[in-house]
């Protein structure tokens, strides 16, 4: 087992006024790393801590991994594999279109993953740019789209074969160490009427949901629409229009802006809320974990990326489960770092029969709708169905 030393982050993310330490997780996992074979313990982990701004209550990771090593070969996640997060790029592109009159804009996408974003967008956009560590630099100039494969605050706005007029970012600022240098680039390279959209977690649903389980070492910020709107007004943005992902990360927001001036916002969240909905938390998965362990042969259902950081705040840990079901082919026959449990794919399993315990939280609806199993225990609500 590998430590991984973390640096510390004691300044806020947002006005850089100190940050107070709330929540500790020793040893933690990290998401969405497999393995070929099942270890006796996992191969990375890195403690945890969550704090909170002393000035404007923002929220935020102080124990940080460094971007080079969470989002080199281990990074598995893939916009395209995850039902969720694919379906619901039309919510996004919603806004862009209602706000974004003009014809064929040149369009930036930080984080783009594997495309799928821009991919939808071909018939709209004019000219495609992405920027993602996890791709290989490409221009293909038939198809009108270009691809850097660096982190955007190494990227050079003049290798760009066109000048961007409208940036998009989805649920990548949170993962941001340095948000002052990030929009100070964007500051300095946006013009007066350039648009941005970006679309992160909303951190009051999750504190409010009692959904610890979706603070881990890929999130680095845990914003709320208020805490987001005082950060890009510091940096000489203002909003322009709003919407609100009902469906993403158990609520989601996506702010639209542009240059200019607003009011600061004050964060809602405190740390009597967050400290007081942990303890929650803790006695509800203790509950669940209770309910689990009656159950004999019982399989989970949905390897996420999420599913190692459940299982790290349930007592036993997912031991109980006999195997993982999933519907990637991809992931069949490999195992999580963190956890023992062999992963195979749906096709193999007479779910008819089976009991089945749903691993991946935030997919929980659509697996119910697409399953028939003897029985499925939910982990988020304590229902057996």
């Amino acid at each position: 087992m590998n430590m991984i030393m973390g640096k510390r982050l004691d300044y806020c993310g947002i006005c850089g006024s100190n940050v107070k330490e709330l929540l500790t997780f020793p040893e933690f996992p990290f998401a969405g790393r497999f393995t070929k074979k099942v270890s006796k313990q996992p191969k990375y982990i890195a403690d945890l801590s969550l704090g909170i701004c002393n000035k404007c209550n923002h929220v935020q990771l102080i124990t940080i991994v460094e971007p080079d090593f969470l989002y080199t070969e281990g990074y598995t996640y893939r916009t395209s594999k995850n039902f969720l997060a694919d379906s619901n790029q039309e919510v996004f592109l919603e806004l862009i279109k209602k706000l974004y009159t003009e014809k064929s804009p040149t369009v930036l996408d930080i984080g783009c993953n594997d495309l799928s974003l821009l991919s939808v967008m071909s018939d709209y956009a004019g000219y495609r740019i992405g920027v993602d560590p996890i791709q290989s630099d490409f221009i293909d100039r038939k198809n009108k789209i270009e691809v850097h494969g660096k982190f955007f605050e190494e990227t050079n706005w003049s290798d760009f074969q066109s000048k961007p007029n409208l940036i998009i970012s989805r649920h990548n600022i949170e993962h941001i160490i340095d948000t002052s240098k990030f929009f100070d680039i964007l500051w300095n390279k946006a013009e007066e009427s350039t648009l941005l959209v970006f679309e992160f977690p909303d951190a009051e649903a999750m504190i409010n949901n009692l959904r610890y389980d979706q603070i881990f070492h890929q999130h680095i910020h845990y914003f709320t629409r208020d805490s987001f709107t005082q950060l890009i007004n510091l940096h000489g943005f203002e909003v322009v229009a709003s919407k609100y992902n009902t469906k993403m990360w158990g609520g989601s927001w996506i702010i639209a802006f542009r240059k200019g001036n607003e009011t600061l916002s004050q964060n809602i969240l405190n740390d009597k809320l967050i400290v007081n909905n942990y303890e929650q938390f803790k006695s509800k998965n203790v509950i669940i974990d209770d309910h689990l362990i009656k159950y004999s042969d019982v399989y989970g259902y949905g390897a996420g990326q999420m599913t190692p950081v459940f299982a790290y705040h349930l007592p036993s840990k997912l031991s109980s489960i006999k195997l993982i079901i999933d519907d990637d082919h991809e992931k069949d026959g490999k195992y999580f770092d963190y956890i023992n449990a062999k992963i195979v794919h749906s096709s193999q399993i007479d779910l008819s029969s089976s009991t089945i315990f749903i691993t991946a939280v935030d997919a929980a609806t659509t697996i119910i709708n697409n399953i028939a199993a003897r029985k499925i225990i939910l982990p988020n609500i304590l229902l057996t169905i």
